[in-house]
């Protein structure tokens, strides 16, 4: 089915120009995305590299030394250790790749080494070309032989190497990560995967756009993972992936909405022939004068068959099995199209067919489910656990934290467009109108509306006034400070028609503001 601008409530415009078509994103980088801390500053990758000379050791290996070599170094480094013996030095990279043909495997050997200065030599290269992974000397009848583990944080000796390190530390690393072709979910699952530690353990503002080159700031507790450790893994990763900017100062996490905004960079091609330069130009003036309708875009709600907030009203009415199953569903390719889907991705939208409608089992359909498809995958496992096949409850919950939050939000998006929407048929002037909500600076803030924010944490909640008759006779409130309230289970809604709409929805979906609460959170 898809999602489209109208199902999610985008049904307006503010300009009164003609407009024109033209192609969005037809390559990555024609859409540039970089996130607006609540600061004003803007989020950069800056230095992938721990540029201070120091030379910290992370997992036994100088990060000074091992974060300056870039691919080539690598290769020549694997060839001068190991020779021409390509096959294991191929063996080495599928092993060390979270998606390679080995990532079932917890360890292989390589060929034997009697020679205690070649084994020296291979544990060190191993270390610095491979950081995810660690290298032991076994035994094996007799002769020595080199085994090869991914890194695992409970095998790890205790050690101080620097104070990101020591327990009880509970500063944070904050670090910039840029990425091409690549939702956020996905960027940090790949992280997690590497670092062995859980996708929970990252914190963020919010999601940035798949088809675009987007760069945001993530945040994980330093008791975790160093600054150097994260530049070091920047050998091994994905080309469409980077990690730079490393800060180890940091006081607090980041928590979704923890930003300004986002600054955009768009190219737009294959512009329409019947539009003329100066339509065109005007079209841009009015966009600059009067500015835009600030909707939701069609990001917020996925590209899967069925759009992340109808998930989010299955979750809200506690309908789990609903919920999973629209997780699951696969988007359906027109038959005209179908000749151009991959054989792997046909064969994972069969294989969650097949399990949906009862032809093979939660296991059967796993095996055939890659580890790109992370979200289906951990699903999936649950319900392949013996006694699990039903348990719809655990299937979500085996969600990354932030993922599952992202369908309430997307909930919230829904219903706030839909306000915009409705706004736009009362009409907009230049000033506010009786039952308008807006952000005055008059009214304080109660100690209810203040709430518990910690002082380390800048607060940019404001205080909300509903516009009165009075107001709107004198024309006291400007039209750019009329706000519209992303749903909760404490927020004011506007007293007009905007208001009703959202009642009559939440009616009709069987819900109430007190849903919002969920998992022990509300969602303000």
């Amino acid at each position: 089915m898809g999602t489209s601008e109208d199902s999610v409530g985008i049904q307006g415009f503010l300009t009164t120009s003609r407009g024109f078509r033209g192609v969005v994103k037809q390559r990555y980088s024609d859409f540039i995305v970089q996130e607006i801390r609540l600061d004003g500053s803007i989020v950069r990758l800056g230095s992938t590299t721990i540029s201070d000379g120091s030379e910290t050791k992370v997992d036994g290996v100088s990060s000074a030394a091992s974060s300056e070599l870039d691919a080539d170094e690598v290769n020549q480094r694997l060839k001068r250790t190991f020779g021409d013996d390509m096959n294991v030095i191929e063996q080495l990279r599928d092993f060390a790749s979270p998606e390679g043909s080995m990532r079932e495997d917890d360890s292989f050997l390589l060929p034997t080494e009697e020679d205690k200065a070649k084994r020296t030599a291979m544990h060190q290269a191993l270390k610095q070309c491979f950081p995810q992974l660690e290298s032991d000397t076994v035994e094996v009848e007799g002769l020595k032989r080199i085994r090869i583990r991914r890194r695992d944080p409970k095998r790890k000796r205790a050690r101080r190497d620097d104070a990101g390190s020591e327990p009880g530390n509970l500063g944070w690393v904050s670090f910039s990560l840029c990425k091409e072709n690549m939702d956020s979910i996905e960027a940090v699952t790949t992280l997690s995967k590497y670092l062995h530690v859980p996708v929970d353990a990252f914190t963020m503002a919010g999601t940035k756009d798949r088809r675009a080159v987007t760069t945001q700031e993530v945040r994980i507790r330093r008791n975790r993972i160093t600054p150097a450790r994260l530049a070091a893994l920047n050998r091994a990763l994905p080309s469409r992936m980077r990690l730079g900017n490393f800060d180890a100062s940091v006081a607090s996490g980041l928590r979704l909405g923890d930003l300004r905004g986002n600054r955009f960079s768009i190219i737009l091609r294959n512009v329409s022939d019947d539009i003329a330069v100066d339509e065109i130009a005007d079209a841009l003036l009015q966009l600059e004068t009067r500015g835009f309708l600030n909707y939701f875009g069609l990001q917020r709600f996925g590209s899967g068959a069925n759009s992340t907030h109808d998930v989010g009203f299955a979750v809200l009415r506690g309908d789990f099995q609903k919920a999973v199953r629209l997780i699951l569903e696969p988007l359906e390719v027109p038959s005209d199209e179908a000749d151009t889907i991959q054989d792997s991705r046909q064969q994972i939208r069969d294989a969650l067919r097949e399990y949906l409608d009862g032809s093979v089992s939660a296991k059967q359909a796993l095996e055939r489910v890659t580890s790109k498809r992370a979200i289906e995958r951990s699903i999936l496992a649950v319900f392949a656990l013996p006694g699990k096949q039903d348990d719809h409850h655990s299937a979500f919950l085996a969600l990354p934290k932030n993922l599952r939050l992202m369908y309430i939000h997307s909930v919230q998006s829904y219903l706030f467009n839909l306000m915009v929407s409705k706004r736009m048929q009362i009409g907009v002037h230049d000033y506010a109108i009786r039952g308008d909500l807006v952000i005055s600076s008059d009214v304080p803030l109660s100690e209810e509306q203040q709430g518990d924010e910690p002082e380390s944490r800048p607060s940019h909640r404001h205080a909300i006034h509903v516009v009165t008759s009075e107001d709107e006779a004198a024309k006291r409130y400007p039209i750019h400070h009329v706000v519209l309230p992303l749903l909760g289970t404490e927020v004011k809604l506007p007293d007009h028609e905007c208001g009703s709409l959202v009642h009559e929805i939440l009616e009709k979906k069987a819900l109430r503001l007190e849903s919002f609460q969920i998992e022990g959170r509300r969602f303000p």
